[in-house]
């Protein structure tokens, strides 16, 4: 059974089976990492504080906390881009799960080709993504 404090962490923040732990966290964190980079340039802010924002999300916290009590930490963004973060991290991870799980079932079909590896890369959408795996 779950802990509570693990219900309440994303996806990308717990851990998985796997014999070396060092790698799964460094999975994590380089997941996280372009997420905060991909979320950042999108909406116009430092990679830097949707990290921290996404971290912060990630150790439980609440979106009305984490815009009252901890300005310093997010430098200063407020509740609406704060939610926007959250938002969109959560869409892309959702997009990087669906596609990985797209992936994985087209290479055991045995039709995974290079143009298709690249095709799945350039998706941004989960519509996109849907659209290349229709068969």
């Amino acid at each position: 059974m779950a802990r509570v404090d693990q219900l309440a962490r994303p996806r990308y923040w717990r851990r998985r089976a796997v014999t070396d732990s060092r790698v799964v966290i460094e999975m994590e964190l380089l997941q996280l990492s372009q997420i905060a980079h991909a979320v950042a340039g999108e909406l116009a802010l430092q990679p830097r504080q949707v990290a921290s924002v996404l971290t912060m999300f990630g150790e439980g916290n609440t979106l009305p906390f984490v815009a009252r009590y901890r300005k310093e930490a997010t430098g200063g963004l407020d509740e609406t881009q704060l939610r926007a973060i959250q938002d969109r991290s959560e869409y892309l991870r959702e997009l990087g799960d669906r596609s990985a799980a797209i992936r994985k079932s087209i290479d055991d079909q045995g039709k995974l080709t290079p143009e298709l590896i690249t095709r799945l890369n350039a998706v941004t959408t989960k519509q996109e993504l849907e659209d290349l795996y229709l068969p």
